[in-house]
């Protein structure tokens, strides 16, 4: 019985790199290991910062906050890491980190030594907080079944929420462009809010979904987001009260995160999808030109140059693909 298994084991080592990293116009580069299973990353200079969480053997949840030194893509070095709460969502300003840390609030840590981050502040907020941007001296919150908090930080250890929109799905991502609000609202579509004053956003444009609206990115009059199993869709917000749809590219995935750089839009397309790399160059016309099947299940990402950074949820950590597209990896 012994030999046997240790024959299994040892199939499954030899067996496993093969079956998975199936790709087209991309390149492995690395892969770090984070403490939790990991949901979100965000690249800052050499630094990537990567949260998450995971279920333990007895239903409860922990995450953890890890600092990735990526100076050198293919050998990063995790230099940091902490046990949090179940985190979510994650954005970098100055020496601070702002993590949605789900039931536990916004989170708020002190990362100028990026080898000992330390917790300076918090606030606990009525929803599950999932995702945080942060402009100025305001964060913005998707706070998931209520909607979006908005926070102000200008007390880095006191923070104060000083206005909220109370979604009618639930807001799993937020991007701001000057006096406007984008919110992933899953259900409740893509929803445009004006914040000018932020004690009191309102609503003035939506587009509906046609399964989920997860995550979004924006370039200039345009808005790119993954709608779940519908796939990648553009839409034009020039005028936020017209939201029209520009294009849409269906995708046999769960299309979860998206970032848009150059003419790519990069899609983290959850178990078997991986990484999608999607042609914008006429935002007309978008089509898919490239893919990594990763070896956990892509949830979100950040791109630099070439450089892909992936929250690659279960075995995968942080991993880090390059597109060949823009620069092609020797070979040897």
């Amino acid at each position: 019985m012994k030999k046997s298994f240790k024959l299994f084991i040892t199939f499954f080592l030899v067996v496993v790199p093969f079956v998975y990293p199936q790709s087209s116009n991309t390149t492995w580069l690395s892969s770090t290991y984070t403490y939790s299973k990991a949901f979100d990353v965000k690249v800052i200079d050499r630094y990537a910062y990567v949260v998450g969480w995971e279920e333990n053997y007895y239903g409860n949840l922990f995450g953890s906050f890890s600092i990735v030194d990526i100076q050198v893509p293919s050998n990063p070095n995790l230099i940091s890491s902490i046990f949090i709460n179940d985190a979510y969502g994650i954005d970098i300003k100055d020496n601070y980190a702002f993590i949605a840390e789900g039931i536990a609030g916004l989170k708020i840590y002190n990362v100028a030594n990026q080898f000992h981050p330390a917790l300076i502040g918090q606030i606990i907020l009525p929803g599950n907080a999932k995702d945080v941007k942060v402009v100025g001296n305001i964060a913005y919150v998707a706070d998931e079944y209520a909607g979006l908090r908005i926070i102000d930080i200008s007390n880095i250890q006191n923070p104060i929420e000083i206005g909220y929109f109370n979604s009618p799905g639930r807001s799993f991502d937020v991007e701001i462009r000057d006096t406007l609000a984008f919110l992933a609202d899953l259900e409740g579509g893509l929803i445009c809010l004006n914040i000018s004053n932020p004690n009191n956003p309102e609503i003035i444009g939506t587009f509906p979904s046609s399964d989920t609206v997860v995550d979004i990115d924006l370039v200039d009059s345009l808005a790119y987001f993954t709608d779940g199993y519908a796939g990648v869709k553009v839409v034009n917000i020039a005028n936020p009260s017209n939201i029209f749809l520009v294009d849409e590219l269906h995708l046999p995935y769960w299309c979860l995160g998206i970032k848009v750089s150059g003419s790519y839009a990069y899609v983290a397309a959850w178990a078997n999808g991986g990484l999608r790399i999607i042609d914008i160059s006429n935002p007309e016309s978008i089509k898919e030109t490239g893919y990594y099947n990763t070896y956990g299940k892509s949830r979100d990402l950040d791109v630099v140059g070439s450089t892909v950074y992936i929250a690659d949820w279960d075995v995968g950590g942080l991993t880090l693909i390059n597109n060949d597209l823009i620069n092609p990896i020797p070979t040897k």
